[in-house]
């Protein structure tokens, strides 16, 4: 009787080629020299909320954008993704930054976790269900990248703030709420008639 071979086992085919902490160590120096003299230069102007805020157009966008990947993670060969593979969304990857931020604030004490992680994830990474694997998207332009995702972010803010603003009372209802409370009030005090009240009531409705 013939034993049929096996083919061999392709479970390592989907493995995540995770980034080494080298190749993330030095993807982070990268990122702060070039982030150096823009951080000085607004927290001389900003202390703390400047450079705050210059990382968060910064890491967030370029990590959510087709790019995902900082400068420095770029020119290292890796990028940021979920661990299903697929590029982190604009909030998750707001997300990962404020918690990172408040790891390096912290003297790193949640990047340290990434040492002892089987996904070499940071504490950022677990809270963010995020990993840094080898790879790079070649065929993405660096502003492009960046440009596109900046808009997806301000256009996200406008929606919200004109969904916000559709359910606030427009101000000529407003105008006909006040006036309507101003003729009832008349009207309680005996100034208008009930005729003269209903009158005066129907025209502002009409209005």
């Amino acid at each position: 009787m013939e034993t049929q071979s096996l083919p061999p086992s392709d479970s390592k085919v989907n493995t995540p080629d995770y980034a080494s902490l080298g190749s993330r160590f030095f993807a982070f120096l990268i990122d702060v020299l070039i982030l150096l003299i823009p951080v000085g230069m607004v927290h001389a102007v900003i202390p703390f909320a400047g450079p705050l805020v210059l990382g968060f157009f910064y890491y967030p966008v370029f990590h959510a954008s087709p790019l995902q990947a900082t400068l420095g993670k770029k020119l290292m060969g890796i990028k940021v993704t979920d661990t299903m593979g697929a590029p982190l969304s604009l909030p998750m990857a707001i997300l990962r930054f404020f918690v990172a931020t408040a790891s390096c604030s912290l003297f790193f004490i949640g990047h340290l976790l990434a040492l002892f992680s089987e996904k070499r994830q940071a504490v950022h990474d677990l809270v963010c269900d995020s990993i840094v694997v080898r790879g790079e998207n070649v065929s993405v332009r660096v502003l492009d990248a960046w440009l596109d995702t900046l808009r997806k972010l301000f256009g996200a803010g406008q929606d919200a703030f004109e969904k916000i603003q559709t359910q606030m009372p427009q101000p000529s209802r407003r105008g006909k709420y006040d006036e309507l409370d101003r003729l009832f009030e008349l009207h309680k005090k005996g100034a208008l008639t009930d005729e003269e009240y209903q009158r005066l009531k129907a025209e502002v409705m009409a209005r």
